[in-house]
């Protein structure tokens, strides 16, 4: 078990699709699958964004802070300081950035 670092989503632990190199390297043997499998995850909670995920979502839907912020009407200034944690992701906005990714990647069910 590995835990996956570098994303700013916490407690994300691998059991398997990655190779650890002599030397400490590692590998990831589907990164772009990973990543959107983890996208899905946060966008499926419902538990309110922490700073990292508000982060690793914007990123996953190529947004920038500026982007996130008008959901809500706020500022960018606004969106850094969620996304540094000197102020709450407020729910509206999580929620927005939540449905954004999920309207444009979840599988439409009829």
């Amino acid at each position: 078990m590995r835990k996956l670092a570098g994303t700013g989503v916490p407690n994300v632990f691998l059991i398997d699709g990655f190779v650890e190199h002599d030397g400490g390297g590692v590998s990831y043997r589907d990164l772009d699958g990973l990543y959107f499998a983890l996208a899905g995850a946060v966008a499926s909670r419902v538990t309110p964004l922490l700073p990292g995920e508000l982060r690793f979502l914007r990123k996953r839907l190529g947004m920038t802070q500026e982007d996130v912020a008008s959901l809500g009407g706020k500022t960018n200034q606004m969106a850094a300081k969620w996304e540094k944690g000197t102020a709450e992701v407020p729910l509206a906005e999580g929620n927005l950035l939540r449905l954004n990714w999920l309207e444009r990647f979840a599988p439409r069910r009829l």
